[in-house]
């Protein structure tokens, strides 16, 4: 079990796009939503696309993102839908947030 991230911290997550034969691809446009441990989307100006990721390979991608200072002890989700003209794909990423360090 990872160690958990706090208020402030930065979430880093490796991201692939598989299709349904698990081929990796680039998808056209991606919807990225951070839920908070209360299931509330927490990143206040809607959500992130393939702008706020760093392509390393096709279809693989780097997110690191940082929690804001008031984030909540409890349990976070990341969830990513990948959209190409043949698949939508939503993967989820799970993480324990430990609340404020003080």
């Amino acid at each position: 079990m990872a160690d958990p991230l706090y208020a402030s911290d930065v979430f880093q997550a490796l991201i692939t796009f598989e299709d349904e034969d698990s081929v990796l691809y680039d998808p056209d446009s991606a919807e990225i939503y951070v839920l908070n441990e209360s299931g509330t989307q927490a990143q206040g100006d809607g959500p992130l696309d393939l702008d706020d990721l760093t392509q390393s390979d096709t279809g693989t991608y780097h997110l690191a993102w940082k929690l804001p200072a008031d984030a909540g002890a409890g349990r976070w989700c990341i969830v990513v839908v990948g959209v190409s003209a043949s698949t939508e794909r939503t993967k989820r990423y799970y993480f324990t947030c430990g609340g404020s360090r003080v």
